[in-house]
């Protein structure tokens, strides 16, 4: 029997129907010899750092294992499905590793494979699209499984690094701090909360400086059009001076005039797309993402979203352009003779084998979209566009630049005419709409042109905007290097050094918010007080810095391309994780003004705050933040779950009325009361006298 392992129940579902798993069983389909089961996602983990307390004490850490263990999640439904897998892998013949086509997918897959201890032999699924045609090619063409094994590895290393750093570093900054709330810390969370803090804080303290450019108005065959005095003047009375010198004549020096191209866009990774959904419909990262994942799994209409490549590959020309005839047909019959030109030209510039990754660039299938929610509509119109974009024509436009001299003051005048609107038909602009048209007079060389007026305009220099989630993802994408158009190759080289991935940013992005660190005003990513006393109290230390998360994410891509071995990354992980914790122990002070208000001080020592657990209620002034405060109150006591009232009352009384329910070892009910015992920090019972009783 051949095993297939997918990882969602979706996905299981539409393998299933390809190879013929037609009957339904708890927990998998089968049919046809083979047994198609599924992951809920990360079914395995590495071990909860609790499974270490003895060492979590701030002197102790930081915990860095021999082997970090794995571990099932705590969640029932995965544990139970997790047996389901287990069961079928030890009944296999060959298993199917059908997990995502990415990092993470093959360390759900290969986590789950070493956690079943079985030595089956595992061949590999891999695919861009989940239409029936993909499925069955990439079913002709299964990879054994051992090829992976550097993806396995940088998976591995990644996960690794993300455990030791952000759980080391994360309880020494929170017990170092003692505010009674956590501080998380992570090599990739930190420096995207760095960025957007900075430019806040750069953007909020920007002194404007006052400068000065000069225009001027020509008339030249009864036609008046503009020309500047080409820069700025920092000093008004130097714009005066220069005003003066201009006559009320000016001679035409030189006209150059050319053609411009604005090159088609390329199609759209995730990064790209994310960042242009932002911009035109406000989505956040993990919104376009979930409805991009949706439109890729559910409806079956576009490639595989969670890919870094813009570019696609040569073997995909005859489907690409079978596309192109598919759409015409019937989703694009209005731009018939748009998709003509497309099908006739045969624009190479999106293909290029080097540049494909693990995935290509982001198009639609061809598939006819049925039952869109909006933003799923919205999201396919962008995938969809930029597809038609790319494959289209440039925008070609007539430049003309005059160089003109008012008593050796030189002004400079551009025009340009747009002569084919090009690619830019699919924003839904037709030439004539197009209001991109400055015209010049047929001016000659040596011509003299009238000068109408002239004038000095104050300006003042503006900040860089705050960061939103569509300039923070071409950021986290080039690791905080400022990057523009011109930069498009050095952007594309920086995509390897960027903090974090194209399947990851959103939910770093949700992550910070989730903490407290960063949040939303309508498209900005505002930070909070604690967002800027976090950045301000670590400033200086390496785990803020863009650079070091886009060298070790590099790194990562150089353990999967097999040019760097996972234990050298891993010991260099290592090193690091003793430096940044060192530093955390030494950077909470700063945090006091933090302490949420709503804690009680510890009716015990009165040094520390309470902070309840689901579990338990405790002080925050405790061994494990150097502290002397044992003071710990269990939420169950001897089988008896305390209500909030209850807990409430015993902490600000110090006692509690008799209480029924108590559960005694013998399985004899009693009733008590709760007492806290100052001298031995704990809760002492109380019982009735006799008399009471």
């Amino acid at each position: 029997m051949k095993v297939i392992l997918a990882e969602k129940p979706s996905v299981a579902r539409d393998i299933a129907k390809i190879v013929g798993a037609n009957q339904r069983n708890d927990g998998y389909l089968s049919g046809n010899d083979y047994a198609v089961t599924y992951a809920f996602g990360h079914l395995i983990e590495l071990a909860n750092i609790k499974k270490y307390q003895e060492h979590l004490s701030l002197d102790n850490l930081p915990v860095i294992p021999e082997k970090i263990d794995l571990e099932l999640a705590p969640d029932q439904g995965k544990r139970k499905q997790f047996a389901v897998i287990k069961k079928l892998f030890k009944e296999a013949d060959e298993i199917i590793n059908a997990t995502d086509a990415g990092r993470e997918g093959e360390l759900i897959f290969r986590y789950i494979y070493l956690m079943a201890k079985v030595r089956v032999p595992f061949k590999r699924l891999w695919i861009s699209s989940m239409t029936d045609e993909a499925i069955k090619k990439g079913f002709a063409t299964l990879k054994n499984g051992l090829e992976y094994n550097n993806l396995y590895y940088s998976a591995k290393a990644r996960a690794e690094a993300d455990w030791l750093v952000g759980l080391n570093g994360s309880i020494a900054l929170t017990r170092s701090a003692n505010t009674g709330r956590t501080l998380s810390v992570g090599r990739v969370q930190s420096p995207t909360v760095a960025l957007i803090v900075n430019r806040y804080l750069e953007n909020k303290n920007f002194v404007p400086e006052d400068y000065f450019t000069i225009f001027t108005i020509l008339k030249n065959h009864d036609q008046n059009f503009k020309a500047i005095v080409d820069g700025k003047f920092s000093k008004k009375e130097e714009a005066e001076k220069t005003l003066e010198k201009i006559s009320d004549k000016a001679l035409v020096k030189d006209i150059e005039k050319k053609e411009t191209r604005t090159a088609t866009p390329l199609p759209f990774d995730l990064t790209s797309l994310q960042a242009e959904a932002n911009k035109k419909h406000g989505y956040s990262a993990q919104e376009t993402l979930q409805f991009a994942q949706n439109l890729y799994e559910r409806h079956k209409i576009i490639t595989y979203p969670r890919t870094d490549s813009r570019y696609l590959s040569k073997d995909m020309i005859n489907d690409i352009y079978q596309t192109f005839e598919t759409l015409k047909s019937y989703q694009l019959k209005s731009y018939t003779q748009h998709l003509e030109v497309i099908l006739e030209r045969k624009n190479k510039r999106p293909i290029n084998d080097k540049k494909v990754t693990d995935h290509h660039a982001i198009i639609p299938t061809g598939k006819n979209p049925q039952g869109l929610a909006e933003g799923e509509r919205n999201i396919y119109k962008l995938v969809l566009f930029q597809f038609c974009k790319a494959f289209h024509k440039p925008v070609l436009k007539d430049s003309t630049k005059v160089v003109l001299d008012s008593n050796e003051v030189e002004l400079i005048a551009r025009g340009n005419i747009l002569k084919d609107i090009g690619f830019k038909i699919f924003d839904g602009k037709n030439l004539d709409e197009e209001d991109e048209d400055t015209l010049l007079p047929p001016l000659e060389k040596d011509e003299i042109t009238n000068v109408i007026s002239k004038e000095i305009e104050a300006k003042k220099t503006k900040p860089l905007p705050i960061l939103t989630e569509a300039s923070l993802l071409k950021l986290m994408e080039t690791a905080g290097k400022l990057l523009n158009d011109e930069d498009s190759e050095l952007a594309e080289a920086m995509k390897e050094k960027g903090i974090g991935t194209p399947a990851t940013r959103a939910g770093i992005i949700e992550t910070i918010i989730k903490r407290g660190y960063i949040q939303r005003e309508k498209k900005k990513l505002i930070p909070s007080d604690l967002g800027i006393e976090f950045v301000k109290n670590l400033e200086g230390f390496a785990i803020l810095s863009p650079k070091l998360t886009g060298d070790w994410e590099h790194k990562l891509k150089q353990i999967e391309k097999g040019e760097l071995e996972y234990k050298i990354f891993n010991d260099q992980i290592k090193t690091y994780t003793h430096q940044v914790t060192d530093q955390m122990k030494n950077s909470g002070k700063g945090f006091t003004q933090f302490v949420d208000p709503n804690l009680q001080d510890c009716p015990v020592c009165g040094k520390g705050k309470l902070k309840h657990s689901p579990k338990s209620v405790f002080c925050t002034n405790n061994k494990y933040s150097n502290g002397d405060c044992n003071f710990y109150l269990p939420k169950t006591i001897a089988k008896k779950k305390l209500t909030d009232n209850q807990i409430q009352e015993l902490l600000t009384k110090g006692e509690t009325g008799f209480l029924k329910g108590f559960v005694a070892k013998s399985g004899n009910k009693f009733e008590a009361a709760l007492k806290i015992n100052k001298e031995k920090a704990k809760v002492d019972m109380i019982f009735k006298s006799r008399q009471e009783v």
